[in-house]
């Protein structure tokens, strides 16, 4: 009878170290997710920092891009309309020539924007 009550004892302590081990690997398990998570997370985040602050840089190169060939185009005199949705296309040129006073001559100056 004490032998029997014995192992008993031996098999409940099992069963309570087997239900404490799975939670506690359960638990780890779920840490380990939610760190993953996170960590995918603040990737996801940086990534979408990174790209917004190409695109500003980009918007920016081309902002100055634009505004030295306005400035050129102040150099030689001449008036510029420019399409924005074109990657800085010039639609047209509205100048009298630098040198024959004609409108859209072919001399270099006039067309060198």
């Amino acid at each position: 009878m004490e032998e029997g009550r014995r192992m008993f004892q031996i098999f409940a302590a099992r069963m309570f170290e087997q239900r404490v081990l799975t939670a506690y690997r359960e638990k780890v398990a779920r840490e380990r997710q939610r760190k993953l998570i996170d960590e995918l997370e603040e990737e996801n985040r940086l990534d979408t920092q990174r790209e917004a602050k190409k695109a500003k840089e980009a918007a920016k190169k081309k902002e100055k891009k634009k505004m030295q060939k306005q400035a050129k185009a102040d150099e030689f005199g001449m008036a510029m309309l420019v399409d924005e949705g074109v990657e800085d296309r010039v639609v047209s040129v509205v100048a009298a020539c630098c040198d024959r006073g004609e409108e859209l001559c072919d001399c270099g100056p006039c067309w060198e924007v």
